[in-house]
């Protein structure tokens, strides 16, 4: 009777059939260790859940890079989305994780900065632009505001 080789599973998906080791703490602040025997119709439903979560990131890193503008490799990480996020801050990452600010642009500056690397739309960067002047007008009719209600105040009690 010949056996069919099972298929290999690639990532964190386990692909072996034995118990899980839990570790846990007890009251008493000691480590309590286990065996979790989760049935197959589990192992399947985590199999599943894994695999539409990678999907959905995978759509998201898509749409990031056809409307957005962001210029991600093809299996992007989370990572790879912050760097590209940091580089329209006006941030440089390196390899290692550090981040530092890009030369030549000033700590007040109000637009973003952008790198060789990732360009955004004109479409975008125009709805930002409008954004944060709508806010700073806001801003500035509740300065106007709180002024007048401080005149207002300070008459009524001479």
């Amino acid at each position: 009777m010949a056996v069919a080789p099972v298929a290999q599973r690639k990532g964190c998906i386990r692909s072996t059939q034995g118990p899980w080791t839990v570790r846990r703490r007890g009251r008493g602040g000691g480590l309590t260790t286990s065996l979790r025997h989760p049935t197959p119709r589990e192992r399947e439903n985590n199999r599943q859940r894994e695999r539409r979560r990678r999907q959905v990131a995978a759509r998201i890193y898509a749409g990031l890079r056809t409307h957005a503008g962001y210029a991600l490799p093809k299996h992007a990480d989370q990572n790879d989305v912050l760097r590209a996020l940091c580089a329209e801050a006006g941030y440089h990452v390196d390899d290692d994780g550090n981040v530092t600010r890009h030369q030549g642009v000033d700590s007040g500056a109000a637009g973003p900065s952008f790198s060789s690397d990732h360009q955004k739309s004109p479409s975008i960067s125009g709805t930002t632009e409008k954004a944060t002047l709508l806010l700073q007008q806001q801003q500035q009719r509740e300065e106007e505001v709180k002024m007048s209600l401080e005149l207002t105040l300070s008459f009524a009690y001479m």
